[in-house]
């Protein structure tokens, strides 16, 4: 599993490598977050941002900006970068 810290811009900031044996603290929240043993899952990316109140998610600007931010981050993908 590798790690990555992205700034705002979607500028790599970060990245590291997972050991095997550290994978397995990770296991419960790959698990809740994708409903499928670590073993199962290939090429997946799980992005984590700050929390926000859900009377913002629920918002009409708030998903505009998520689904902006979600296709770049498609875009990025797809060059390998992420």
């Amino acid at each position: 599993m590798r790690l990555q810290v992205l700034s705002t811009e979607l500028e790599l900031l970060n990245s590291e490598f997972l050991a095997e044996s550290e994978l397995e603290v990770w296991q419960p929240l790959l698990r809740r977050a994708t409903g499928r043993h670590v073993a199962e899952l290939y090429n997946e990316r799980l992005l984590v941002s700050t929390a926000y109140p859900a009377i913002d998610i629920l918002s009409h600007d708030w998903y505009q900006g998520f689904a902006s931010m979600r296709q770049s981050l498609r875009q990025v993908g797809s060059k390998e970068i992420i």
